[in-house]
């Protein structure tokens, strides 16, 4: 177990990876899917105020215990899988994600890493005809 910049990490588990993927996973010879990786950040928080007018509630401001932090763990996740994987990794920093194009080998290799929150596939989005 390590800490990284205020969040408390462990190795995956299995668990991390949908059932969906797991036949996939164990096949060595594997074609490299799409695969959004989560990362292990600290958690955003929001505080909230009553409105003047009405008695609704209004998001006041967003609270980030760790900004830094946040941007810290999802380039260093992402630095690892460019460069001691060799994959290329577009990071979704809103989302605390990367998304990979990655044999089953080298998720293998990433599930290891102490920042690898879990995999789940890439779903691509059906054309729409207006």
């Amino acid at each position: 177990m390590s800490t990284y910049s205020g969040l408390t990490t462990e190795t995956t588990t299995e668990a991390a990876v949908p059932t969906s993927l797991k036949p996939w996973l164990s096949d060595e010879k594997g074609k490299a899917r799409s695969l959004i990786v989560e990362v292990k950040v600290p958690e955003r928080r929001i505080a909230f105020e009553r409105g003047r007018l009405t008695d609704r509630v209004f998001p006041k401001r967003s609270v980030e215990n760790d900004r830094e932090g946040r941007r810290s763990a999802i380039q260093t996740l992402a630095d690892f899988l460019e460069h001691e994987i060799g994959l290329q990794a577009r990071v979704l920093e809103t989302a605390g994600a990367i998304v990979v194009s990655a044999t089953p080998n080298q998720v293998r290799r990433f599930l290891q890493h102490p920042l690898t929150k879990g995999v789940h596939p890439n779903r691509a989005l059906a054309r729409r005809m207006w």
